[in-house]
């Protein structure tokens, strides 16, 4: 990172020693970084014996919050965590302390100090998170962007029954069955909406790799990644709640 920007040595390094790397030219770096990439990230640096440097992309596409504790080994200090999800810092016994802003690193050095900066202009950067995050990726339990991923799940169910309602009003639903795994939240209560029985109609496959990266493109339609109950799914008309199928 000390060498970003600047005449490059041997192998691209600049030569400078490692007490040259300053917080200044960190955020320097970042900017640098954060000019040329393009796209959705979330990542850390750790420059060893020097800084933790955790960041995010201008338009906080990708998620990463920080957390922190009081330190174990040292008296009156902190210790702190970046991670992808909240609850990557609770299960390692950190308080969350906030989502990085789009555009913004946090440079934590050696000594505990903490250092934040929004890497480029505040008209270049906002907030647009990838849907999928919260349809997919994240565990339900964790929240983002100070929103419940749980939470989330379930508006989208209601939604899904609203405009079931309003597009088909004489429908005859007979049942509404997730698409294993991460539609569960959305299919109990578009099933809560619609005033229908829930029921697992499909079975996950957990013995396989996951189909949507399989080498072979027609590899994916030889493995049956969901098997059906078939004394759930033989109804006139099922509501399906969908997921992550293709993922699984």
């Amino acid at each position: 990172m000390a060498a970003s920007g600047s005449g490059g040595g041997e192998n691209g390094r600049s030569g400078g020693k490692r007490n040259d790397i300053t917080v200044e030219s960190i955020f320097g770096a970042m900017e640098e970084v954060m000019s040329r990439c393009k796209g959705g990230y979330a990542g850390l640096y750790l420059i060893n014996g020097v800084a933790l440097v955790g960041f995010r992309d201008p338009h906080g596409i990708r998620p990463i919050v920080m957390g922190a504790r009081d330190s174990p080994t040292s008296s009156g200090k902190k210790d702190y965590i970046f991670a992808s999800e909240s609850v990557a810092s609770d299960t390692l016994g950190f308080e969350l302390v906030r989502d990085l802003s789009p555009g913004e690193a946090i440079v934590v050095t050696m000594d505990g100090g903490v250092h934040t900066r929004r890497c480029l202009p505040e008209s270049m950067c906002k907030l647009a998170p990838c849907i999928f995050e919260y349809v997919y990726f994240a565990r339900p339990d964790s929240i983002m962007d100070g929103i419940s991923v749980y939470e989330s799940r379930l508006k989208m169910g209601e939604k899904l029954a609203e405009q079931v309602t309003e597009r088909y009003p004489d429908h005859d639903i007979d049942v509404v069955i997730p698409i294993p795994d991460t539609s569960r939240t959305s299919a109990v209560q578009a099933a809560y909406i619609l005033g229908r029985p829930y029921r697992e109609g499909f079975i996950k496959n957990r013995y396989i790799a996951r189909t949507f990266i399989m080498p072979g493109p027609g590899d994916a339609e030889e493995v049956r990644p969901a098997q059906a109950q078939h004394d759930q799914v033989r109804v006139r008309r099922t509501e399906r709640s969908c997921s992550s199928t293709t993922r699984s």
